[in-house]
């Protein structure tokens, strides 16, 4: 039995599957196996991962059940130590899986480990650099952020079962709910060292508003139901089931993000988005603020009068005071 189990699932990402796995079977440490599932792609993915199959390579197919689903059922048929995740069509640096399995070969307390990070933001921008602090008790600052991609961590097995591992109900955010209960029973812990690179995916969760909104809602509901354990009450969600979603109180913050998005969607010219997101934000949030935010959206003379106002009011106050 090796100690890692490093698993990957995909989509129709055929064009990424090379490079993506590539970057696995390359990985310094020997002491890991490599498990590629097909999520039900319809076009040549599934022909393209059957390429590295073999050795400590397995690859495994299904009809579509969704991302959640494959990961619980992956990680349900391996017997590993450690867990290490990897995106579909991103890049693992050949030393992340050695020194992400050696904090926790070297502190049994520490079940979590991420890494920095290089993002790619398209073919006509810069690579990004991220660099993360973690904390090793980390249950209150996920309160205030998720600070983890998914694809770059690594995690302890015996934690992850202690804690239920993924949850079917999120389709999206699974990662971040997943954090916020294991950082209730283990320390997080992240390598000094960028070994993670994400790369750009045009139809990814991240580029599209309506799956956007819903990863940041269902991240929004996992936070909710942290704060609750946090607080000294029973989990939302095992408590009342998933219409917990529905019954829970307005969040402010969440109003607030649609609010930002609708303003970007609607400068970039992407009008019904943006006006669909902003008649969504006003259900969590009301007064002027509220609706000053839809006429901006809505009628682009009143965009584009606000946003000089707020330049002209941005001049005054950095302009030097009289003496």
């Amino acid at each position: 039995m090796k100690k890692i189990t490093a698993i990957s699932v995909f989509y129709n990402r055929e064009s990424s599957v090379q490079p993506s796995v590539a970057s696995l079977v390359d990985q310094t440490c020997d002491d890991c196996e490599i498990v590629l599932v097909d999520d039900g792609s319809q076009d040549g993915t599934l022909d393209a991962l059957n390429r590295f199959a073999g050795g400590r390579v397995k690859v495994r197919s299904s009809p579509n059940i969704g991302f959640t689903r494959q990961l619980i059922r992956t990680i349900a048929s391996t017997q590993s130590e450690y867990i290490a995740i990897h995106g579909s069509g991103d890049i693992s640096l050949p030393e992340r899986f050695a020194k992400q399995s050696a904090i926790m070969d070297a502190d049994a307390s520490i079940g979590v480990v991420g890494s920095h990070m290089i993002e790619d933001r398209g073919p006509d921008c810069e690579p990004v650099y991220l660099r993360r602090r973690v904390d090793r008790d980390s249950r209150k600052r996920l309160l205030q952020q998720n600070f983890f991609a998914h694809g770059e961590v690594m995690f302890r097995r015996n934690a992850y079962d202690q804690v239920g591992g993924y949850r079917a109900f999120f389709q999206y955010a699974q990662d971040f709910d997943l954090w916020c209960r294991m950082s209730r029973v283990t320390g997080f812990a992240n390598c000094d060292d960028f070994l993670y690179r994400r790369s750009h995916q045009p139809d990814g969760v991240s580029f599209r508003s309506k799956t956007k909104l819903a990863q940041v809602m269902y991240c929004d509901f996992a936070k909710h139901c942290h704060r609750a354990v946090l607080d000294g009450r029973p989990d939302p969600l095992e408590d009342i089931g998933p219409a917990a979603i529905l019954l829970r109180r307005r969040s402010r913050p969440l109003g607030l993000w649609m609010d930002r998005q609708a303003m970007k969607l609607a400068r970039v010219g992407r009008q019904a988005e943006a006006e669909s997101l902003i008649h969504a934000s006003i259900q969590y949030r009301s007064g002027p603020h509220a609706w000053l935010s839809a006429a901006v959206v809505k009628f682009p003379s009143v965009s584009k009068g606000w946003l000089q106002l707020k330049q002209l009011l941005r001049g005054r106050s950095s302009s030097p005071k009289a003496s």
